[in-house]
């Protein structure tokens, strides 16, 4: 083995080849002085041997061998001559584009959609909703977004934002439901104060509105406590508000009660 001074170059291009002649060690000593780089000498034969160097040297190492030998390449290794076979080929390059075409059109299509931050709405509710938008899986990526989450507002009215991310062919796409806003009371009717549970009422403060049960009253869930409902005596002869014997109001207060709890047990007879 004779000694080298970069192995990892050989990975770029070298070639095997074959001496044939006498005092062939000479001739691999002078390699050695002169700084040509051989490896992996393999001796034949008396009058053969085998070496490998890398192909930039190649011309040098002819001029030391002149025609005292016979040199004969065997063989080229690494990726230049490897890339060199390749493109020489029409059939394999015409391949290599014909396949990188068809990744980047399939690249501009979406192949899967996740839907993400849904409650009250179904997973299906949403889809058919980005399906006529238009958003469906084997669709191309050039839809416009702003149209779909347009259409998505319009379509459900509990979306409060919508948001679209491509991770390769996948598009992931995430909800927010916003609150829904209670509807406004209207102030021309009563608002009651009601009862939610069963009990007997102890006492009862009527800040706006009146009293509708007396101590010691049994009520029930729904029955009205505080009543937004007052009646008034007008004194407004002459005029329409002189007809009016009530007011309505939004009842407020405290009521206490004591509310009976029961617990049931079986006891097998002894």
């Amino acid at each position: 083995m004779i000694s080298m001074k970069n192995r990892g170059s050989f990975l770029e291009h070298s070639i095997k080849i074959k001496i044939e002649g006498f005092e062939r060690q000479k001739l691999l000593t002078e390699c050695v002085r002169r700084g040509i780089t051989v490896k992996d000498v393999h001796a034949v034969s008396e009058i053969e041997t085998v070496v490998t160097l890398m192909k930039w040297d190649y011309q040098e190492f002819l001029k030391l061998a002149k025609n005292k030998y016979e040199i004969t390449v065997l063989k080229e290794y690494g990726y230049r001559p490897a890339i060199r076979k390749v493109f020489c080929k029409k059939s394999v390059v015409a391949g290599l584009l014909l396949f990188a075409l068809i990744l980047f059109y399939q690249s501009t299509f979406i192949s899967e959609i996740r839907v993400l931050g849904y409650r009250s709405y179904t997973e299906a509710e949403i889809r058919d909703s980005l399906r006529e938008a238009g958003f469906y899986e084997g669709c191309s990526k050039s839809v416009d977004l702003k149209n779909v989450k347009l259409h998505i507002y319009q379509d459900l009215d509990k979306i409060a934002w919508v948001g679209v991310k491509y991770i390769g062919n996948l598009a992931e796409v995430t909800i927010v439901e916003g609150t829904i806003s209670p509807k406004p009371v209207d102030k021309s009717q009563p608002c009651h104060i009601v009862a939610k549970k069963e009990g007997y009422v102890e006492k009862t403060i009527a800040r706006e509105g009146k009293v509708a049960v007396e101590p010691g009253t049994y009520v029930k869930p729904g029955d009205v406590l505080i009543t937004g409902i007052v009646p008034v005596t007008s004194t407004a002869y002459g005029t329409p508000a002189a007809g009016l014997t009530e007011r309505y109001v939004h009842a407020s207060g405290e009521v206490y009660a004591k509310v009976p709890y029961r617990l049931l047990y079986h006891q097998e007879k002894l």
